[in-house]
């Protein structure tokens, strides 16, 4: 009986992009989010593998599933789909991301390559962003402002701005580094989070409560 099982298991014939897809025919794909900016074109993305997911096209553009060989009996059909939403993904992305794929590799035509390289093109887009964000938050500077309260409120915006796409945000950091400015104004809150430190085993959410803490009690003397 095993072997019987393993001789089943060698003729189990690998799964292909052309398995069970409907027959070809041009389609209507509904997005709604705008891909021209970085977090539209995250969420543009997704929105295009529900809507191939809705009309049982999904498969062709995943790049983990194998594509079929010539002699597959799907074959034609496939390649119709594969260059339909392939031309409909370059056709319907920012015109600046197309032409940075195409710069890449100029005969771009299949679906599953096209969406995995735009899939390689968000994070790299994401890491641009999340650089930038982040040198913006440390040039600004006490120096900048005329008020500890002003100074305290821009740092904090932006960094709670930065926490939101980058989990590994150190709250910790950035407590420690804005204390030293509330020393003198603000004796006892120093006094409380500075201990909170030296003591240790306060989680990163408690140190984000600490820099809202803060910004608050600031407020409040205004």
């Amino acid at each position: 009986m095993s072997s019987s099982l393993s001789i089943n298991t060698m003729f189990t014939p690998t799964p292909t992009q052309a398995d069970d897809l409907p027959p070809f025919r041009p389609i209507e794909i509904a997005t709604r989010n705008e891909p021209s900016s970085v977090w539209g074109f995250k969420h543009w993305l997704i929105e295009v593998q529900l809507a191939l997911a809705n009309l049982n096209v999904f498969a062709v553009i995943c790049h983990g599933i194998q594509r079929p060989t010539l002699d597959h009996p799907n074959y034609d059909n496939w390649l119709q789909w594969s260059r339909f939403i392939g031309d409909w993904l370059l056709c319907n992305v920012a015109e600046r991301q197309a032409t940075i794929l195409q710069s890449f590799q100029p005969h771009l035509q299949l679906a599953d390559d096209i969406y995995y390289r735009m899939g390689s093109l968000q994070f790299t887009e994401e890491d641009t962003i999340r650089r930038a964000e982040y040198t913006r938050l440390w040039f600004i500077t006490r120096d900048r402002f005329d008020t500890l309260h002003g100074y305290l409120s821009a740092w904090g915006a932006q960094a709670m701005f930065y926490a939101q796409f980058d989990p590994a945000f150190n709250w910790f950091a950035a407590t420690k580094m804005i204390l030293g400015h509330i020393k003198e104004e603000m004796p006892d809150l120093h006094s409380f989070i500075d201990h909170q430190i030296r003591t240790g085993g306060t989680s990163c959410q408690q140190f984000q409560g600490h820099l809202t803490g803060i910004l608050d009690a600031l407020k409040k003397r205004t």
